[in-house]
């Protein structure tokens, strides 16, 4: 089961668990739109009004499911900085599915988290799973708050819960406010793109990298004592100039649209977001694929295919 299953993470774990021939169950907002998951076939998908306990109960009743990965999350699609809205959508619904889980019979929950729920990096220095839990944002604060109390629910409920913190997810399917999207609309329609200086360090993983390590850790036999949590990156730092003045290349733009400096960083960003994730790769083997510049190529060449058939 995958809840958040049409989000851009959610949609890329479908793609490829059906590729691999897994039967996927698929909980999504009523109301929301299904066009990531428009090539994906096979779903078997449930749509909900909310995550509340009794509307669980109601919707999912009589199904099993093997393993449930929690990608459902408020403040990503639509950003926001309302706390109701991002505790209700992160603690909230991770709480909520594990009130009902044991009753799908499932061997493991996993907990999609995020680097935002550790606090601001030191420049050079790779972050572990033992960096300080500090967020510097409302987002971060309201993930943190959802591992945190994951933790407590799953160990009530005697359900294997595993975190994995995923750090700076991009590639095709992302929503159009994001770096990314926004840059190449601006560079193509030659609005440009107002941007901060560009210093930010950050771990840049590409959406097909993020999938295989939750599907990897959705097979694994043995991922450590409930609770674990697990950081999901490529510990390769590059900045946010580098990669944008790398797609800017690779799409043939203008780099007079780039405006760099048009805006001041968000007072909440860390300058450094780059993570250690040797943990997770001794205890599955897996491994990052994509280093960042092709994941930036092979994203430009999508949006191309897509703007084609568009036409």
């Amino acid at each position: 089961m995958v809840a958040g299953i049409n989000g851009f993470i959610g949609a890329a774990v479908a793609r490829r668990l059906r590729e691999l021939g897994w039967r996927v169950l698929g909980v999504l907002r009523a109301g929301r739109s299904w066009d990531r998951l428009a090539e994906v076939s096979g779903l078997e998908l449930i749509e909900v009004t909310s995550y509340a306990v009794d509307v669980l109960r109601s919707r999912l009743a009589g199904i099993r499911a093997d393993v449930v990965v929690n990608l459902a999350a408020a403040g990503v699609a639509a950003p926001t900085t309302d706390w109701r809205t991002l505790f209700e959508g992160n603690a909230f619904v991770a709480t909520n599915l594990l009130t009902v889980a044991p009753s799908w019979g499932i061997r493991r929950f996993i907990h999609v988290g995020s680097y935002s729920e550790y606090a601001p990096g030191q420049a050079g220095v790779l972050m572990d799973e033992a960096w300080p839990q500090q967020p510097s944002s409302a987002y971060g604060v309201a993930k943190l708050a959802a591992t945190l109390a994951a933790r407590v629910e799953a160990a009530r409920r005697s359900v294997p819960l595993t975190v994995l913190r995923l750090f700076g997810v991009y590639g095709p399917g992302e929503a159009p406010h994001r770096l990314l999207p926004r840059v190449l609309r601006g560079l193509t329609d030659g609005s440009g793109v107002d941007l901060t200086p560009g210093w930010q360090q950050r771990d840049w993983l590409y959406v097909d990298d993020a999938a295989e390590a939750i599907i990897t850790a959705a097979s694994a036999t043995d991922l450590g004592p409930s609770g674990t949590i697990y950081n999901i990156c490529t510990g390769i730092a590059a900045s946010v100039r580098e990669v944008v003045d790398w797609a800017c290349q690779a799409w043939g733009g203008e780099s007079r649209l780039l405006r760099w400096g048009a805006v001041p960083p968000r007072p909440d960003e860390p300058q450094w977001a780059v993570g250690d994730g040797r943990r997770f790769h001794e205890a599955t083997g897996w491994q990052p694929r994509w280093h960042w510049r092709d994941g930036v190529r092979t994203t430009i060449a999508r949006r191309s295919a897509l703007a084609a058939v568009a036409a």
